[in-house]
């Protein structure tokens, strides 16, 4: 599940940021798009919501990751 969510969030950046998302939302991809687009050759303007939408995915990963670990009773070490 976690992954999936991950997956939906990266689309739906990615189509964002091309210009194929919903149009008059604001998302990650906006973001980025306005960015890269306010100032031509100032591309670094596009990093900081780049670097707050990684760190999110990671942090959905690791939160899926370590629920999959404390409920999951087959991972479970019997002892």
């Amino acid at each position: 599940l976690p992954f999936a969510i991950m997956g939906a969030i990266s689309a739906e950046a990615g189509l964002s940021f091309l210009g194929l998302g919903e149009e008059g939302s604001s998302s990650w991809g906006v973001l980025m798009d306005e960015g890269r687009n306010a100032f031509p050759g100032e591309s670094y303007l596009l990093w900081p919501p780049a670097i707050l939408l990684t760190i999110l995915l990671i942090a959905i990963a690791l939160v899926g990751d370590s629920l999959r670990d404390a409920l999951d009773p087959k991972l479970q070490i019997s002892e």
